[in-house]
């Protein structure tokens, strides 16, 4: 009798479907005793959370021109949840790792890993945080003119190559990374200088009464995010130049 018992209690007390976060990264745990191939596998999803954040502003560049996409809105959205787990796997697996004595420039990799993926993850939420700004103007039935298309485009641009500027320093090894970065401080105060000059365009506008304040508000919003994703690239620059 103990199988139909078993049946009568299955259906009266039915179990609760777990909900598992899929491993999305090809992180081995048993690697996590050999700490050196640990270190470079986990390096190995860094730059591919760096890559896609690439990708992600892509994607953005192009809604902020005026593309009405919803297949390509939802992968922002999608590839930005899957960055999520990709950052907190990264993290727990670096975590472990650095639970073991190691070698100190394996430590310091592994710290420094560490920081990057935080970087890396906040980029990827600017880009979800641009898509929501220029949904918010398109719920509003507004629009960018194309003078701000051209300035935020220009701005979006010059963020888009700093950071792969300093991806281009993260994919290389050791002290060459640090050497590839000789030009970061001025880059970085190129665009605090644009967004600067735009920021004080859309404020003398709306003193002026010629722009609606919903939409300056909005604009401000963006050149904010790129102020934060270009922090982002810089904080990774100078972790990798052992500042932070």
């Amino acid at each position: 009798f103990v199988t139909y018992f078993a049946r009568l209690v299955g259906f009266l007390i039915p179990s609760k479907p777990v909900q598992e976060v899929p491993r999305l990264t090809v992180l081995n745990p048993r690697m996590i005793s050999s700490p050196v191939i640990a270190v470079e596998q986990a390096s190995r999803e860094v730059l591919f959370m760096a890559d896609s954040d690439l990708e992600l502003l892509g994607g953005v560049r192009r809604l902020l021109a005026g593309e009405e996409n919803t297949e390509l809105e939802d992968h922002i959205r999608h590839r930005e949840d899957i960055l999520d787990n990709v950052q907190r796997e990264i993290t727990d697996f670096l975590g472990q790792i650095m639970t073991h004595r190691l070698p100190q420039d394996v430590a310091l990799r592994a710290r420094t890993l560490l920081r990057i993926t935080d970087e890396y993850e906040s980029v990827s939420d600017e880009a979800v945080s641009l898509l929501k700004m220029v949904r918010r103007l398109r719920t509003h039935k507004l629009s960018l003119s194309p003078q701000d298309i051209e300035e935020l485009g220009q701005i979006h641009d010059l963020a888009t190559q700093f950071g792969a500027y300093v991806t281009e320093a993260v994919r290389s090894d050791g002290a060459q990374s640090a050497a590839m970065l000789t030009h970061l401080e001025a880059d970085e105060a190129n665009i605090k200088g644009m967004i600067r000059q735009v920021r004080k365009f859309h404020l003398s506008r709306l003193e002026d009464k010629a722009a609606s304040p919903f939409k300056t508000n909005v604009c401000l919003d963006i050149l904010n995010a790129y102020g934060r994703i270009r922090e982002c690239y810089a904080n990774i620059g100078e972790t990798l130049r052992g500042e932070k």
